[in-house]
Parts: structure tokens; sequence; C-alpha cells
């Protein structure tokens, strides 16, 4: 004979949990809608300052006294270091030292 067990039926309470929940999630929403709304600043009605440009000021007679700055003239001295990587640059190392050894001991004559 067959053993039957029956399961217990929770969906009344995990109805009321999901349900207590739902309405937290709403609470809160709302809660942060308001705090938000209450923190908006209102645009100004007003419409804003318009700068006004004094242009007189250029035609002022103290401006002919100013002296421009002197030209500096480009430098015909090299006045920068050399590079020291030149050099490994032109002939890039292969990174193994038993390589770059044979490459040079090439020049020299072979005698086999």
């Amino acid at each position: 004979m067959p053993i039957i067990i029956e399961e217990e039926n929770n969906t009344g309470r995990n109805a009321v949990i999901i349900s207590a929940f739902l309405m937290l999630l709403v609470a809160a929403g709302f809660l942060i809608w308001q705090v938000s709304r209450e923190k908006q600043i209102p645009t100004p009605s007003a419409p804003a300052n318009v700068v006004q440009i004094n242009k007189e000021i250029f035609d002022d007679s103290r401006l002919d006294q100013l002296e421009l700055f002197p030209e500096i003239p480009p430098a015909t001295v090299e006045t920068a270091r050399k590079n020291p990587f030149v050099e490994s640059i032109e002939q890039p190392s292969t990174g193994s030292v038993a390589e770059d050894v044979n490459a040079s001991t090439e020049l020299a004559p072979s005698e086999e």
C-alpha cells in the first residue's frame, strides 16, 4: 500500500508575505517621490540680467601708452638631450642573450 504524504498548502501565507512586500515597496516609492518633489527648485519667473559691455573702453587713450611684450625668437641652439634609446630602437633586441651574442658574431668570419 502506497504511503501518501500530504503537503501543507502555504499559498495563503505566501500571498500575505508578497502583498506586504509590495505594499512596502509602494510606500517607499511614494515617500521618495514626495521628498524629491519638495526639493525641486522652482524655475525663476524673472528674466536673467543681460550683461552690458562698455565698448568705449577700447577708445581710451591710455591703451596707446601700453607696451607689447617683447617677441621671443625661436631657439637656435639645441636645448634638449639626445634620446638614449635611439640605438635600441634602430636595432631591436630579440630578448634572448644567446641570440644577441650569435647575431654579433655573425659578422666575424667562420672557421668551418
